[in-house]
């Protein structure tokens, strides 16, 4: 039993409903299920998260090994076709978005300090420094807790 006494649906169950919340259009096959903020589709099963784009390309073509990711060709977050994303890891996929010309946001050395100076918690949040330097709330959090510009080696005094 799972959760709530419920049994989880079977492997072939889960398959079926899993399509049957997808729109297949001539393009994108479009997740109409439950989305992430950044428009990723996903959906509980037996109390773990599971990503729809994920899923899809593992009951298409195989496991994903670990490290690798379900990366979209399309760049369309909430797209579940299968010949839409491929196996890469986490490079694979900037390299990726850097060939697209996507995702070429600059934030300069002296943004980065200032990012770092001005960030409080509960006083100036993620997101007002995201919207004030044009760059996502993701991006914010890297640079403030030093995954981001390590290279620059940039300090908040």
């Amino acid at each position: 039993m799972g959760k709530r006494g419920v049994k989880p649906a079977s492997p072939e169950e889960l398959v079926v409903r899993f399509w049957s919340k997808v729109i297949k259009t001539d393009g994108c096959w479009l997740w109409t299920g439950s989305k992430n903020p950044h428009g990723y589709g996903g959906f509980r099963y037996c109390g773990r998260l599971i990503m729809a784009h994920r899923f899809a390309y593992e009951i298409t073509y195989r496991a994903l090994l670990p490290g690798e990711k379900a990366c979209h060709r399309c760049d369309n977050p909430s797209c579940v076709r299968p010949d839409h994303l491929f196996a890469g890891t986490q490079a694979d996929n900037l390299a990726d978005c850097r060939r697209k010309g996507r995702n070429l946001t600059k934030v300069s050395d002296e943004d980065v300090v200032q990012i770092r100076k001005l960030y409080r918690p509960k006083i100036v949040p993620l997101s007002k420094l995201a919207t004030t330097f044009g760059i996502t709330r993701e991006q914010v959090w890297h640079i403030v807790t030093g995954k981001q510009r390590r290279e620059a080696n940039v300090r908040a005094q």
